[in-house]
């Protein structure tokens, strides 16, 4: 799918379950992926397995200071 070709996509859960399923599914599709998950073991397993680009980071989304830093550096 073309629409996915250079888009940034923020995904929070991303390192397991719907999360990790949907940061595959578009980082093979062409988007740059971050998953930002509480278990950054987790969060890294996933972006090794994904094609194109994928960046994983430990977040605690109950923290709204540190997910609207970690967006913004995205």
């Amino acid at each position: 799918m073309v629409f996915w070709k250079g888009k940034s996509v923020f995904i929070t859960g991303g390192g397991s379950g719907i999360g990790k399923c949907l940061a595959l599914a578009l980082a093979e599709r062409g988007a740059e992926v971050c998953i930002a998950d509480l278990n950054l073991i987790n969060a890294n397993e996933v972006a090794a397995q994904g094609q194109g680009k994928i960046t994983a980071v430990g977040l605690d989304i109950c923290d709204a200071a540190a997910v609207a830093e970690k967006i913004t550096s995205f």
